[in-house]
This record gives structure tokens, C-alpha cells and sequence, in this order.
């Protein structure tokens, strides 16, 4: 289809993520410059992206609010993003179940004052809600909380990555499996970096596997969707041969084990980053940017 502008009366916008609810109806939030800093936005569209309603403010702050994620099962819509609280970010979540009302804005994170916390993402199934993000400045772990009432309140943040000092995991995706346990992927810099997977029922992670079979160069940039199955598709950038390609790998085990990686991209001459999946019924379906010569392109 054409493209078509989704708020174009705003200010300054970026950070953009979609979710489709179950009756079609496509939800949009992103980043917008403000007075008093960006804020998250958020609208929606029921005639699959012919016309957008007009945009609504997810949680009305005097604080600036940055990185949103989006998720959404069944009539319940949640967003997280970090909120500014002096010179470190807040995680914070707020629901909707129309996508034009939300609930007032809940704190997830209950960690030590001094300590950053950055880069949220959350899943959904049914009332139950997994928020993860980076936290800590060397070594930066993966923490989560989990929500069993809808977004009303959440357990005390758990350690989901198990780092040693001086390391950094950071970039965390989750996703529900049908079983209603959690996998998060991430990616774990020590001297290369590499991606990490664990999967947990709600009281603890386990030490989390190595999702990547590539031993040379950086695997980063890890995104997660699950089938209807419960099979795990990681999609992640790859430089292990001198270029920058998108590997697809695959657990039929519950996140035990994992393929060696697939190739996505077909472009030797070009440089890939930043992919995301999605399941299309059973289908993965992957997008990346694509650099070739001196221009930025979508793939599909």
C-alpha cells in the first residue's frame, strides 16, 4: 500500500513499534519531541491502516519518556518505556484494553537508586505480563518482573542473565510460549558478544544457553517470536565472516537447544542490521535494514 502518515500534526517522532489486536485492529506508539521532553504516543487504526484515530498520550508526565515497546493478547494492549527521574531512566508500564484509555503508569523496577536501567521490553499472554531490561553499569544484567493481574502490579524484579564482572547483556527481547513460560533472548558482550537465550515459568531463570553456533566475530541484535507450537525462532545479526548478515535460528525444545544459524539475506555486497521477526500463523517473517552502496533500505 501507499505509506501513510500516521500523526503527521506532531512534533519531532522516532522509536516507532505496531502490534495487531485479535479483531484486526493495528495499534502504533512511538516517541514524540515535547516541551518538556519526548513523550509516548500512541494510536490506532480499524481500517487496516487506511486511517489513523488521533494520537493519545500513553501516560501524561512532565518527565521525558523514551525506548516504548508494545505488546498485546487478546483485548489487553501493554507499553513499557524508561522515563527520566533525574540523571537515570525509570522502567514503567501502563494497559489499556481499547487502546484509548490506559491505566495510570506503574514503576516496574524497584532497584537501587544509583544503578542505570534502560532499553524495556515487554510480553503479554492473557492477564499475564513479562517486562525485562538492562540493568547495572558493569556488569549490566538482564532483569524482569513479572504481572499476573493484568498490569495492576508486579513481583520484585528477578536476575534474568547471570553476567560476571565486567560484562554487558544488553538488547533483551521476550516472548510467551502456549505452555504460559517466558523465553527472553539477549545479547551477552565478554569478548565477543554472542546471543543468550532462558526460559523461565515465573520463579527463576536458569543459566541461559548459547543460541548462535558462530565462534569468530559479533552476534547481536536478537529478536524473538514463538509459533503456536511452542518451537522459538531468534533472528540476529552476524559479522563472523568480515560481513554483516541475518542468521535465523530455531528450538523445538522449549529453548534447550538451538539450530545453527540460517542465513536470511541474499546480498553479499550489502550490510545488515537491526532484524525483527514475526509469526505469520506458523510462518516467521523477518524484516532488516540493508546498506548498499550509500543508501539504507528495507527488507523483507
Amino acid at each position: 500500500s501507499n505509506r501513510t502518515p500516521v500523526a503527521p500534526a506532531g512534533g519531532e517522532q522516532a522509536e516507532p513499534r505496531i502490534v495487531v489486536g485479535g479483531n484486526g485492529t493495528l495499534f502504533i506508539a512511538w516517541s514524540e519531541q515535547a516541551p518538556n521532553g519526548p513523550d509516548i504516543m500512541l494510536c490506532k487504526s480499524s481500517d487496516h491502516g487506511g486511517n489513523f484515530s488521533n494520537p493519545v498520550q500513553v501516560a501524561p508526565s512532565s518527565k521525558g519518556q523514551l525506548h516504548p515497546d508494545m505488546a498485546i493478547d487478546g483485548g489487553l494492549l501493554a507499553i513499557t518505556w524508561a522515563q527520566e527521574n533525574g540523571n537515570l531512566l525509570d522502567i514503567m508500564v501502563a494497559v489499556s484494553v481499547d487502546g484509548e484509555g490506559f491505566s495510570s503508569s506503574l514503576r516496574v523496577d524497584t532497584g537501587e537508586a544509583n544503578k542505570p536501567r534502560n532499553l524495556p521490553c515487554v510480553a503479554v499472554q492473557g492477564e499475564r505480563l513479562f517486562v525485562a531490561w538492562q540493568y547495572g553499569s558493569l556488569p549490566i544484567d538482564i532483569y524482569g518482573a513479572w504481572s499476573n493481574d493484568s498490569g495492576a502490579s508486579f513481583s520484585t524484579p528477578m536476575m534474568v542473565s547471570y553476567g560476571t564482572a565486567g560484562q554487558r547483556q544488553t538488547q533483551a527481547d521476550a516472548a510467551f510460549l502456549p505452555d504460559g513460560n517466558v523465553t527472553v533472548v539477549w545479547k551477552d558482550l565478554s569478548s565477543d558478544s554472542d546471543v543468550r537465550c532462558s526460559v523461565s515459568s515465573g520463579t527463576s531463570f536458569p543459566y541461559s544457553v548459547k543460541v548462535n553456533f558462530e565462534s569468530a566475530g559479533n552476534q547481536d541484535q536478537p529478536a524473538v517470536a514463538v509459533d503456536s507450537g511452542g518451537n522459538i525462532s531468534v533472528v540476529y545479526r552476524d559479522d563472523g565472516d568480515g560481513a554483516r548478515h541475518i542468521k535465523w535460528a530455531l528450538s523445538r525444545d522449549g529453548g534447550i537447544t538451538f539450530s545453527q544459524g540460517v542465513r536470511v539475506d541474499d546480498r553479499e555486497e550489502a550490510s545488515h542490521e537491526a532484524p525483527d521477526i514475526a509469526m505469520g500463523g506458523d510462518t516467521p517473517m523477518v524484516v532488516f535494514e540493508s546498506l548498499e552502496a550509500k543508501d539504507w533500505d528495507i527488507y523483507f
